[in-house]
């Protein structure tokens, strides 16, 4: 008589076993290579919840394969998927390859300054190019936005003497500017003076 309640625990306790969810890392693995971009949006979920250093390969590779989606428009299913991929990076610590990231700057810039601020040293051009596509021309830039102080705190920190070297630089050719813009006034103000 006892076996039976037993027996009744053992196969509850087996079928509950077996209903268990697939482990968050196969579950992004598996989602990740689906055909459909909202799953693969969430198997970037996944494993971005994860936070399991190993997806990081296979984040990277589905963001190389997502190059040509790097212009969706922000309501789209592809914008969602390709976000989806940048916050997973976000997620799982370690130093993301620039050269997979910067293709989607134009939509995505705070997050590739996220992932570039985890190796500034090594990411000292890209922070300078950034600063450069963006028409930020150093501290002399009126209206800066938080975008473009971020990617000069970045220089900042980590390169002082970069980044005064470059505002040197601009400060020179202003200067320039500014005495050939005076002595064009100059011409002008005497031709209209000898009238």
């Amino acid at each position: 008589m006892r076996i039976a309640p037993v027996l009744a625990a053992f196969v509850l306790g087996a079928a509950c076993a077996s209903a268990q969810p697939e482990p968050t890392a196969g579950q992004a693995r598996r989602l990740l290579q689906s055909q459909s971009l909202l799953n693969k949006a969430w198997g970037a979920w996944y494993a971005g919840a994860s936070h399991n250093p190993a997806l990081r390969e296979p984040l990277l590779a589905a963001l190389r394969r997502a190059r040509s989606l790097s212009g969706s428009a922000r309501d789209s299913k592809a914008y969602a998927y390709v976000q989806a991929l940048f916050d997973a990076l976000i997620q799982i610590p370690g130093v993301v390859p620039s050269e997979v990231i910067l293709p989607f700057e134009a939509n995505w810039r705070p997050e590739i300054l996220i992932l570039l601020s985890r190796d500034p040293r090594g990411a000292e051009n890209d922070l300078l190019a950034m600063r450069d596509n963006a028409g930020l021309e150093g501290c002399r830039t009126v209206g800066v936005n938080d975008q473009s102080i971020r990617v000069h705190t970045l220089l900042i920190e980590q390169f002082p003497q970069i980044f005064a070297g470059v505002i040197v630089s601009q400060y020179a050719e202003d200067e320039d500017r500014r005495a050939q813009s005076t002595e064009v006034a100059c011409d002008i103000g005497g031709a209209a003076g000898e009238e």
